[in-house]
């Protein structure tokens, strides 16, 4: 550390002499607070080294996309010499582990040594050796393979560190690379990292059982994955001869995806008397323009440098260029320039964006409910469009959510990191900045109708339900709205009430929705009038109702309000468990494990018999059967269903093939 200190002395020095020529401080409280950065300097640079094994990452660069720096792009390690805290915050985030060189520290799986994975026709085992993960690979029609048939592939990157993990190989499954080629292929299995459990790939996805990913294994990350999972992404497909030289600014989401290319700023501020006068600048409010600084931007820039990644697309208009450059946008420039923002008011009103598109209403069925709310996570930005409060106000992605965790910030940067709210706005403090009428306790309880410390006077969960999936989970919806049975029975998309009061009807909720606010009760059938929303949504509704409907089982706040208990829930998590949609059952068996006793179920693969090893479990711990006020559940005392009106609605059920396309 002896060079930073002879520096810092040089810098003090020159900036000292400079302050006191322009009598900015006196001499004591000047000296003094060079001191403070010098010592807080150090203490960063401590915090922050050895983050990046760059002689580990080098090692593995010839067989994978290569990092490296272009068109203006200097990387997060030049990034950390001035900005230690901000690089020390951003390192704590999912965005910086999107993508990773695979190494000791960063593949997370565990379980994998022995054992033999199974997928279109092949066989793979993975084995540690040394820091690395390698895969051998043969036709799986052989229990012992010849040596011969016996292809070997090296894991060289992660994607994915918050729910589940995916790996890459260098090279396709069978045969060899061209020289210069940075193709990678995944491994068909992902790891489900809270559950420490192996699926396979394509059952991880909300897709029909019928839709094959396999064509999507080989170069998938260089020509799709990169785009929001690396920082300033090439595919570079050399299409003549099959190879792609991909290479990245950065893996992951790193300083310059949000800031902008950092060289000219660097360039400047290599004067420390300039980087003095910025400071001075900034505190008065005026920002650097060497650097694009997203809270300086106003709403509607702010907010696209998110959607860059957080937002659907219907198409590029620098196309052409996109695979050798990598994508033009900048932070701080106008989306539109070169993104072709897709709302579904878009794909309705304007027939040039993509014809085909278009033209297919299933797939416009797989990124939105039918007012235009989008039901797919990772795109809150086409959200946050339909929210009134960002139509009429200036709400934005800054908002609620800041990028770097603040030294007055009393949670852990892994509590901080899993959402990256800032300070109080996972409470009511969040909608208050705006609806300052409701500051008060009493207007929040004479508003919701609720007890205050209940999750229903929580405005997340009455106007940003879960109504969103992705990634074998339910997720807030980034439109703020409010309840409605008329739109439910229109969209099919759950509404509030009847996602956090799982045991009651939607004419239960029609009538309170009246009672409370004045909302007319719309027309509804027997079934909408007294059996559980829940229940009809779980035995008629199309894939994506169902996966929501498994999350929300195992929803602690649900499991609280149902006032018949949250027993009966079990046995439609029993009954998703079987559901033809593989990640609706993986999502009900997650849901599962917050009831106890079934623990002992078993896990990926699921047998045959699974729905009645749940129901065994159930039956043990209530002998005596349900409580009275089954009628709505349409189940009977002993747990089962109540045949007749159960097979009713299953015979209904909407069988439209869903993909989220997540």
């Amino acid at each position: 550390m002896n060079y930073l200190f002879a520096a810092m002395a040089v810098i003090s020095g020159v900036a000292l002499v400079y302050l006191l020529f322009q009598r900015q401080f006196l001499l004591v409280g000047g000296a003094a607070g060079l001191g403070a950065i010098a010592v807080t300097w150090t203490v960063l640079e401590a915090k922050t080294a050895g983050y990046r094994p760059q002689a580990r990452i080098d090692a593995l660069a010839g067989s994978r996309p290569k990092e490296e720096v272009f068109d203006g792009y200097v990387s997060s390690d030049t990034c950390r010499s001035c900005h230690p805290g901000e690089y020390h915050t951003w390192h704590a985030t999912y965005h910086r582990t999107m993508t990773q060189v695979a190494t000791r520290e960063s593949v997370r799986a565990e379980d994998f040594e022995g054992r033999v994975f199974k997928d279109g026709g092949l066989a793979f085992a993975l084995e540690r050796r040394g820091d690395d993960v390698w895969a051998k690979i043969w036709p799986g029609g052989q229990t012992v393979p010849a040596k011969s048939d016996v292809h070997e592939r090296r894991i060289v990157m992660t994607t994915g560190s918050h729910n589940y993990q995916v790996y890459w190989l260098d090279g396709d499954y069978l045969s060899d690379k061209q020289p210069g080629d940075r193709k990678v292929t995944i491994f068909p299995f992902v790891y489900l990292l809270d559950e420490k459990q192996w699926v396979p790939r394509m059952e991880a996805f909300l897709t029909p059982p019928y839709v094959d990913l396999n064509s999507l294994h080989s170069g998938n990350w260089n020509t799709s994955c990169l785009d929001c999972h690396s920082t300033h992404g090439a595919s570079q497909t050399v299409v003549s001869k099959e190879l792609m030289t991909t290479r990245a600014a950065e893996f992951g989401i790193a300083c310059e995806a949000c800031h902008g290319p950092g060289a000219a700023h660097v360039a400047a501020n290599r004067n420390p008397l300039r980087r003095y006068e910025v400071r001075r600048q900034a505190a008065a409010g005026k920002p650097d323009p060497t650097i694009v600084n997203p809270a300086h931007l106003g709403k509607d820039l702010s907010s696209q440098v998110c959607a860059r990644c957080h937002a659907l697309s219907g198409g590029f208009h620098d196309a052409p260029d996109y695979p050798l450059h990598g994508f033009a946008f900048r932070p701080g420039q106008d989306l539109a320039d070169t993104f072709v923002r897709a709302r579904l008011v878009d794909w309705q009103t304007n027939p040039a964006l993509k014809p085909e598109l278009v033209k297919n209403p299933q797939i416009v069925r797989d990124r939105y409910w039918s007012d235009g709310m989008v039901r797919v996570t990772g795109r809150e930005y086409n959200g946050l469009l339909e929210t009134k409060c960002f139509q009429n106000g200036d709400m934005s992605c800054l908002s609620c959510h800041k990028l770097h965790e603040s030294d007055s910030d009393p949670r852990s940067l892994p509590e901080w990191a899993n959402n990256q709210l800032a300070p109080g706005m996972e409470t009511n403090a969040a909608c208050l900045q705006c609806h300052k009428t409701l500051a008060s306790d009493a207007a929040v309880a004479a508003h919701t109708h609720h007890p205050l410390a209940s999750a229903g006077s929580n405005c997340y969960n009455c106007h940003m339900p879960h109504t969103t999936f992705g990634l074998l989970k339910a997720e807030r919806s980034h439109t703020v709205d409010s309840p409605s049975v008329a739109v439910s029975l229109v969209t099919g998309r759950p509404n509030a009430c009847n996602l956090c009061h799982m045991d009651k009807s939607l004419g239960w909720t029609a009538q309170a929705l009246n009672r409370w606010y004045g909302k007319p009760v719309p027309a509804l059938n027997a079934d909408e009038q007294d059996v559980a929303a829940s229940v009809l949504w779980t035995l008629k509704g199309d894939a994506g109702q169902r996966a929501l409907m498994a999350w929300s089982f195992g929803w602690a706040e649900a499991r609280k309000a149902s006032v018949t208990g949250d027993d009966w829930m079990a046995m439609y998590l029993a009954f998703l468990l079987e559901d033809s949609y593989s990640a609706v059952r993986i999502v009900a068996r997650k849901s599962l494990r917050h009831y106890p006793g079934y623990e002992g179920l078993p896990e990926y693969p699921y047998p045959a018999d699974m729905k009645t090893r749940a129901f065994a479990v159930w039956t043990r711990q209530h002998p005596a059967g349900l409580g009275s006020g089954t009628s709505p559940l349409l189940l009977e005392k002993n747990g089962t269903f109540i045949i007749g009106p159960a097979l009713r609605l299953m015979k209904a059920r909407d069988l439209t093939p869903l993909n989220l396309m997540e």
